[in-house]
């Protein structure tokens, strides 16, 4: 008699698994078009107070990338709040002793992907802008990627959050395509190849 392996998934957990994959396919086809139409156009800087030089100098160039390093470091300081709010309302402040709190990890681990985007984008930003930028569009598109790249770490630490709390995790999906395709535009056309 042969020993048939029966899976053991419930068929609830097969449809949460296929629904699973709906995010996935319209995060990403959402996310380039939206990256897309900021690089056409600058729609987005209509919902920001940046101004634009009028020549492109070095100064000029620093002071926009100033404005765009103070939203990142809100981002950032927003999620070192989570985490010390999570650590409070935990009862695991003391971060020396060793606490296996899931809040505390989950809002650590927001925490560390933000800073790791970061570290990817914020340096191909900046030779972008100072580099590469010499026209009104380049630098427009610039700032538009940093507007989205913001938002995905937005939507990505929400996302993550939600997930913690629903057990529906690929909601950040939202937030990570958004993060990922600046960083990735910037490092092709870095690179010599304009996507």
């Amino acid at each position: 008699m042969e020993n048939k392996k029966v899976s053991q998934t419930p068929q609830n957990k097969k449809t949460i698994g296929v629904l699973a994959v709906i995010p996935h396919m319209l995060a990403f086809p959402l996310t380039t078009l939206l990256c897309y139409n900021a690089l056409r156009s600058s729609f987005l800087l209509d919902y920001v107070n940046i101004s634009l030089p009028h020549e492109f100098n070095f100064e000029d160039k620093i002071s926009i990338l100033a404005r765009i390093a103070s939203w990142i470091s809100l981002v950032l300081i927003f999620n070192l709040f989570t985490v010390i709010g999570a650590r409070v309302f935990s009862k695991a402040a003391n971060p020396l002793k060793d606490h296996t709190n899931e809040l505390v990890t989950v809002t650590n681990k927001i925490l560390t992907n933000s800073v790791e985007q970061t570290m990817i984008f914020l340096p191909l930003l900046v030779n972008w802008v100072i580099n590469c930028s010499s026209t009104e569009s380049e630098l427009k598109q610039g700032v538009s990627l940093a507007i989205i790249w913001v938002a995905g770490r937005i939507l990505f630490s929400i996302g993550y959050f939600f997930g913690y709390l629903t057990n529906f995790t690929v909601l950040r999906v939202f937030g990570f395509a958004p993060t990922l395709f600046p960083s990735v535009i910037l490092a092709s056309r870095l690179a010599g190849i304009k996507i």
